[in-house]
């Protein structure tokens, strides 16, 4: 497992409410401070861990569909975030139940997130926004765009074509059958980049990937609907200057 970030200055950012997905992993990152200048997030660069490789900028979509950054959402006070990076890295070893899942990870309610990824478990009727905590390349004004997008499963498919639609926000309800997508959430910004707010249904697995990195990186996570996922709600977090 990596060693957590360093914690840095950052501009006053604000995010609300979460859940705790119960994770056991020991190293976090905060949501609210960059990594050192040696853990940005490139091209040449790559996790640490050896089952996936990092995310990079200049890997083919998995559709011809034109690509462009989705505007950014407003963090909402009732949301659960989910954190998508690239330098979120995979269980070692995999997740018995789901395999190789890397790059997402949920935000707890102090605003830190693991460096390791799980399933993300989550309360009939949550709100999740994913929000991309990707930094840009040294002397870089311009990181990699990241998403989630359904893969109308409760498991990973070999090799998905997302529809195009997928490449733009489309739907409020996380589901398999009906297809839900963030679209392109820009990299790093202050203040930081969400997502539409998206419904957790009353039960059920769901299967979700990266429409740029889930065929050549296997960046991806399944949300998990538990009636006994801890309940976490908190007011705005501390702005960290």
């Amino acid at each position: 497992m990596s060693q957590p970030f360093s914690r840095l200055v950052f501009l006053a950012i604000f995010a609300c409410g979460f859940v705790v997905a119960g994770c056991s992993h020991a190293d976090y990152s905060s949501l609210y401070a960059s990594p050192s200048p040696s853990a940005t997030a490139s091209g040449s660069a790559s996790p640490t861990s050896s089952a996936s490789a990092s995310a990079s900028p200049t890997a083919t979509p998995s559709s011809s569909a034109s690509i462009a950054p989705a505007a950014c959402g407003t963090p909402l006070a009732n949301s659960v975030f989910i954190a998508v990076g690239s330098y979120i890295e995979d269980e070692s070893p995999p997740d018995p139940t789901y395999g190789t899942i890397y790059g997402y990870a949920i935000v707890d309610s102090a605003g830190d997130y693991p460096q390791t990824s799980s399933p993300i478990v989550l309360r009939p009727g949550d709100v999740v926004q994913f929000v991309n905590v990707d930094f840009p390349a040294n002397g870089s004004t311009q990181g990699t765009s990241h998403s989630a997008a359904s893969l109308q499963s409760a498991s990973f498919p070999a090799n998905y074509s997302f529809p195009n639609a997928s490449f733009a926000p489309v739907g409020s309800t996380i589901g398999n059958t009906s297809n839900w997508s963030t679209g392109e959430i820009p990299s790093y910004q202050s203040p930081l980049c969400y997502s539409q707010p998206l419904t957790v249904p009353a039960s059920g697995t769901y299967a979700f990937g990266d429409l740029d990195f889930y065929n050549p990186n296997s960046m991806r996570d399944v949300i998990v609907v538990s009636s006994t996922a801890p309940q976490i709600r908190s007011a705005l977090p501390h702005i960290r200057r």
